[in-house]
């Protein structure tokens, strides 16, 4: 009897060591991970759109993704509308790739301040720079950005 008691236990012993636990994650965990990604990415499109403006150009630029996510007109995730066939010319020319590597902390300050609560402006939904865009209602400039609804 000794004996058999050993052995079950060696064998569940040898089941621990050969299956190790798998680690489930909460749905609000990875929701939390996909979001925090998708502002590093948007934080990476504020250098390359915005990396020269101020913080208020910046936090525009932040406005005009997330005003696109709620319009139903656009993608519904910030990455899907960043990456938008010619949407933003950082992503065709490069300049997005680029800027991975010098983004400042302004252009991830900026993304915070939008995403909690304190957004600037609730309607713009394109900006270009030099001049007007040919889509929407012009607002304002500010910087070297023009902004539209």
């Amino acid at each position: 009897m000794g004996r058999m008691k050993a052995a079950i236990s060696c064998f569940f012993i040898a089941l621990l060591l050969i299956f190790k636990p798998v680690t489930v994650f909460a749905y609000e965990d990875i929701e939390g991970e996909i979001i925090e990604g998708q502002k590093s990415l948007l934080a990476v499109l504020v250098m390359a759109e915005a990396g020269n403006q101020d913080l208020d150009g910046k936090r525009l630029v932040v406005d005009v993704v997330l005003n696109r996510v709620r319009d139903s007109r656009f993608p519904d995730s910030i990455e899907e509308v960043i990456y938008e066939d010619n949407q933003f010319s950082p992503v065709e020319d490069g300049g997005l790739d680029r800027s991975m590597w010098t983004v400042t902390p302004d252009c991830f300050k900026a993304v915070e301040m939008e995403f909690n609560g304190n957004e600037l402006d609730s309607n713009i939904i394109y900006f270009s720079a030099g001049r007007y865009s040919d889509y929407g209602v012009p607002c304002y400039c500010h910087g070297d950005h023009y902004f539209s609804k």
